[in-house]
């Protein structure tokens, strides 16, 4: 790789993947939790504190005991393989406050370095950018929370490098309004001075030069209009703010772009929005919580142009056995919402987040868990098949193409919170064939194996007759070509609803015949940005058992 096209690759690279302003150090600004990923990207006033050193200080405080989590974004575009992972820990300490560490880098590989005028190697370099950060978290009273955050950060790309200490501050206020609890989050994230690249070669004749620190303000309201002991529906509405340079100025102090920074407001904003679907830990008996949680977002800059704009989703599984917690989650961006007219994005983007944890009565003789009165009716598992009936765009999509129907395989776990009323966590195996289109007859072509993990509630309207319900809820839809493809598979959201009936037969044993709506958001074929819905009717018979 000569050097004109290293320099090209790093402005492609810093000024596509978040921002996309004249900001050096972005990647401390990727979102590092499924939370916070799925939300639209940003969780300033969400009241979940596995992203607050990225958006949030004061967020710290809503976490009880010890966590430890690894966060894994493969960025793959350019062609190329430029993974972020993220390690770090949370831990609080009764009385004083909440602890943060976190340590985060981006590979972007070995690189050879070659003149744009002879091909032999001027050196083989390491390219990676790392950070690692301290940050801490205290609740002032009950409606109000303060935290702060310093980072110590360094790129090297090429024969370049740079170096950028920061100091990050966060509030978190809690009110009342119209009878519903709302968070309001602000924050001041990276805040330094102008990053000096220090360039160490003959070819350039400034042998440094200056681009802005990662800078932003973030402001977000959080509240969640549904909200019990088992289950709560929560929407966050924020926006972002970068400071950096105006076009054509020397890099600046963001102590200073804080002030002066905002004659191009608000077209260098970032909108986000979000929509969570979070179980609060369902009680199992004998110290055993199981939990789930989805999210869809929006992720929009103010000029709409190139990649800026995505839509995201994100889900997670947890599960804890006498105060030791583990989950794993699944975050990505689903839909392009422009048509990618300069720079290609690889999807999927497979994003991954383990967490272990330990609940506090291991350090203070006390849980905040098993404080949850959310004890369960009971628990029906059952399995089954049924037939997955296509229609409309879903069933030809495209002119040449055309979907089969065919059989579907499924399984269910209904968590009962109450006598009529229950979360359900769904597994769906749904194979098909792809057939070719030519002169009105089909063609075998391929074959597509999907399966789709949903989120749901289900509800029993009638007290007299228990066995009907209705059910509605969202998830993420996987597909997965059998041939190799480019992408191998994709991500996208999907909604159901359905009605069924939850029949008796005798100890315990249950038949559930269903019907179910499912809609796949999908992007229009083409290169058209415009999103569309993939309709499919399921018409199923599952058998299961009734634990109590």
């Amino acid at each position: 790789m000569n050097l004109s096209k290293l320099l090209l690759l790093i402005f492609l690279v810093s000024s596509q993947t978040y921002l996309a302003q004249s900001q050096a150090l972005n990647f401390i600004n990727y979102p590092i939790s499924t939370a916070s990923f799925g939300m639209g990207n940003q969780s300033v006033a969400l009241t979940s504190g596995k992203d607050a050193l990225t958006f949030n200080p004061a967020n710290l405080v809503y976490n009880k005991g010890l966590h430890l989590s690894f966060f894994r974004q493969p960025f793959q575009i350019t062609g190329g393989h430029y993974p972020v992972s993220n390690y770090s820990g949370i831990f609080e300490y009764p009385d004083l406050g909440v602890f943060s560490f976190e340590y985060r880098n981006q590979d972007y590989g070995t690189w050879t370095i070659t003149s744009p005028t002879d091909p032999t190697p001027l050196g083989y370099y390491d390219n990676i950018d790392r950070s690692f950060a301290l940050g801490f978290g205290r609740i002032i009273n009950d409606k109000l929370a303060l935290g702060a955050a310093l980072k110590y950060s360094k790129v090297e790309i090429g024969q370049g490098s740079a170096d950028l200490f920061s100091l990050s501050l966060g509030i978190n206020y809690n009110f009342e309004l119209f009878c519903k609890q709302f968070n309001l989050g602000v924050s001041l994230m990276n805040l330094g001075p102008a990053v000096t690249f220090e360039l160490d070669n003959t070819f350039y004749q400034n042998k440094s030069m200056e681009d802005s620190p990662p800078s932003n303000i973030n402001i977000g309201l959080y509240s969640e209009p549904v909200s019990n002991n088992f289950y709560s529906l929560g929407i966050q509405l924020a926006f972002s703010k970068p400071f950096d340079r105006s076009s054509g100025e020397d890099a600046k102090s963001s102590f200073k772009t804080l002030f002066s920074d905002w004659d191009d407001f608000p077209n260098d904003a970032i909108l986000n929005t979000g929509l969570g679907y979070i179980w609060k830990p369902l009680s199992f008996g004998n110290e055993i919580y199981f939990w789930q949680e989805f999210y869809v977002g929006n992720r929009s800059r103010g000029i709409k142009s190139g990649l800026q704009n995505f839509y995201t989703q994100s889900a997670l599984m947890g599960i804890e056995y006498a105060g030791i917690r583990f989950t794993a989650g699944y975050a990505g961006y689903w839909h392009n919402v422009h048509y990618p007219n300069y720079l290609e994005w690889t999807f999927p983007y497979e994003t991954v987040q383990f967490t272990l944890g330990l609940s506090e009565k291991y350090f203070w003789g006390e849980s905040q868990t098993q404080n949850y009165d959310t004890k369960l009716d009971r628990i029906v598992i059952s399995a089954g098949t049924g037939y997955s009936n296509k229609v409309g765009k879903f069933a030809e999509p495209e002119v040449f193409l055309s979907f089969d129907n065919g059989l579907s395989y499924y399984l269910d776990a209904a968590f009962y919170i109450a006598e009529n009323t229950a979360l359900v966590s769904s597994f769906i195996y749904h194979p098909y064939d792809v057939n070719l289109k030519i002169n009105n007859k089909s063609y075998p072509f391929t074959k597509y194996e999907t399966i789709t993990v949903l989120s749901s509630l289900r509800h029993h309207p009638v007290d007299e007759f228990k066995a009907p319900f209705v059910q509605a809820g969202f998830g993420i839809y996987r597909w997965n070509p059998v041939i190799k493809s480019t992408p191998r598979y994709e991500y996208n959201a999907v909604f159901t609803a359905g009605i069924g009936a939850e029949v008796d037969i005798y100890g315990g044993l249950v038949i559930i015949p269903s019907i179910d709506w499912l809609l796949t958001f999908e992007r229009a074929t083409g290169s058209s940005p415009r999103m569309q819905g993939w309709n499919q009717f399921d018409f199923s018979l599952k058998v299961g058992y009734c634990f109590r």
